[in-house]
């Protein structure tokens, strides 16, 4: 017996940077036309994992969830979550970053998976 599962990341409330922190997952995600920013409409977008249709929803305070059946396990797997979390992460400092007006001149993955960022100033 299957059932629907919520998968839910707590402060992730920026569509742009969960579909970004996916493509560099190697998920298909659409284009700028197929994604929903509007408040009134959960679904902001359905993207492709491994050959899975995944819905991206919004709960009533926000934040982004992925929504899978209970039979599919990659989606639930600890490690998955680490690294959609990191890639969110990436793409937020990323933007906060720019808005400072700097920019990350390096990103190194290190052995245990920590990612190093450096930010200079624009030369």
């Amino acid at each position: 017996m299957s059932m629907t599962v919520r998968i839910a990341f707590g402060g992730m409330t920026n569509s742009d940077y969960l579909l970004g922190a996916l493509r560099d997952m190697g998920a298909k995600v659409p284009s700028a036309g197929g994604v929903r920013k509007t408040a009134s409409n959960p679904l902001v977008a359905t993207v492709e994992i491994h050959g899975y249709r995944v819905p991206i929803k919004r709960d009533a305070q926000g934040n982004l969830f992925l929504e899978t059946d209970s039979n599919w396990m990659p989606l639930q797997a600890a490690s998955f979550k680490q690294k959609l979390q990191q890639g969110y992460s990436i793409a937020a400092v990323k933007a906060k970053v720019a808005q400072m007006g700097y920019h990350l001149s390096d990103i190194t993955t290190l052995q245990d998976g920590t990612v190093k960022l450096v930010a200079r100033t624009w030369r």
